[in-house]
């Protein structure tokens, strides 16, 4: 399925990064960015920032999972439940029953008020 060759290019990579750097330089390299997840890794790679999601800007609120609260905020931004599912890759109904679940705990009749809720949360210190 291509993991051979996924496996050669990144070892061909490798040992480009290793002459380019220098061993002590690359091993440092490998040290520091071991436990980056992908988007920190490819900021660091281009040298950016990477944007926190808003998800990792405002901390999860209240009586919601995780999922609960991606769908919030999805909410938020005025997604449909077709666009809720095709944007977290589930289906339209159990999109419908996270809003449902989401109504239900916070007590909210409308997803106005849960896009009132997202938007009045704290922003995260950074």
């Amino acid at each position: 399925m291509g993991a051979q060759q996924l496996l050669e290019y990144r070892s061909r990579a490798e040992e480009r990064a290793r002459a380019a750097l220098g061993d002590s330089a690359f091993g440092k390299a490998v040290a520091e960015t071991a436990n980056l997840s992908i988007l920190e890794g490819l900021a660091a790679a281009v040298r950016e920032k990477p944007q926190p999601s808003v998800a990792a800007r405002k901390p999860r609120q209240g009586p919601l999972t995780r999922r609960e609260f991606q769908v919030a905020e999805a909410i938020a931004q005025g997604l449909s439940n077709k666009e809720i599912a095709a944007r977290l890759v589930i289906s339209q109904r159990t999109a419908e029953a996270h809003v449902e679940h989401i109504l239900t705990k916070l007590d909210f009749g409308s997803r106005t008020q849960v896009a009132a809720w997202i938007a009045g949360l704290p922003e995260a210190a950074t």
